[in-house]
């Protein structure tokens, strides 16, 4: 198991960068506090490119997963980023084609109420593509999903289980 705890994109790039046999990453900061300084090609996203099997990504308190940055969208591919699981506290916002045609993504867990912006809506093609993606989990924790966006899950193909709260519109 391989524990990165740094809290800039670059500490984390350098680190990650040339590993071998990752497995587990696991980022206890804010989201935000990566993604504000996040370019698509930057050393992270490289870094995270150059891994050569799937890994778990943690992240332990509230944050944002910028539109399509773990997939392919507006012109930046990271798709092929090989997150296996995905499992997060908490989520405050998850932007459009956040995992877009990510086949890597075998499973998602958030763990705690999920705010997803103000509207608590799973967006548009947000998991698009996800060819692998067999478990979402939104309600383990305290789950305030309430919409589901057009082709959220379009084309999960392996997609067996979803699981919300009943507030589901």
């Amino acid at each position: 198991m391989f524990d990165s705890v740094f809290n800039t994109e670059d500490k984390i790039g350098a680190v990650i960068k040339g590993a071998t046999n990752v497995t587990s990453i696991v980022m206890p900061h804010k989201l935000d506090d990566y993604f504000g300084s996040f370019k698509p090609n930057g050393s992270l996203a490289t870094s995270l490119k150059g891994l050569t099997q799937p890994f778990d990504l943690t992240f332990s308190n509230p944050s944002s997963i910028p539109a399509g940055y773990f997939g392919n969208y507006n012109g930046v591919d990271n798709s092929g980023i090989k997150i296996r699981s995905l499992i997060c506290d908490d989520i405050l916002n998850l932007g459009e084609y956040a995992f877009k045609n990510n086949t890597n993504l075998v499973n998602v867990r958030c763990n705690a109420a999920i705010s997803l912006s103000t509207t608590k809506t799973v967006p548009q093609y947000c998991f698009f593509g996800c060819t692998n993606l067999t478990n979402c989990d939104f309600l383990t924790g305290n789950s305030a999903v309430t919409t589901l966006k057009l082709n959220a899950f379009n084309r999960c193909k392996s997609l067996s289980n979803v699981v919300f709260s009943n507030n589901l519109a």
